[in-house]
């Protein structure tokens, strides 16, 4: 059966100070979803170029509710509840994508990032 490739530009996940980082996608396709961690700094960048969040030195996973392993209580699943509501693991990103640019951990994706 045939099908067509669309090219859709990528969202931005953060533009701060000039420097735009873009969602990455699960196998460079949109209806996937973004790939939870993973990020460009090239609009036209491919999942293969993508960095982790977490492999940042500026990344610090904040705290989070004990994980649910077996009897899932009332508590333990409004903590959760509670934890998503509040976007905290997207504020960590946030903030470690901040913190990498400020150190220039990540630049413009025409200037070389320093290594380290």
């Amino acid at each position: 059966m045939p099908y067509q490739s669309v090219w859709i530009d990528p969202e931005v996940a953060l533009d701060y100070k000039g420097i735009k980082v873009y969602f990455a996608y699960r196998d460079d396709d949109y209806d996937q979803g973004e790939s939870h961690y993973c990020f460009l700094t090239d609009p036209l960048g491919s999942v293969e170029e993508a960095f982790d969040v977490r492999e940042l030195a500026t990344w610090k996973e904040p705290p989070h509710p004990p994980y649910i392993s077996g009897v899932e209580t009332p508590e333990l699943h409004e903590a959760w509840e509670k934890y998503h509501e509040d976007r905290v693991e997207e504020k960590a990103m946030e903030a470690a994508l901040r913190d990498a640019i400020d150190q220039g951990l990540i630049k413009n994706r025409s200037e070389p990032a320093e290594s380290g």
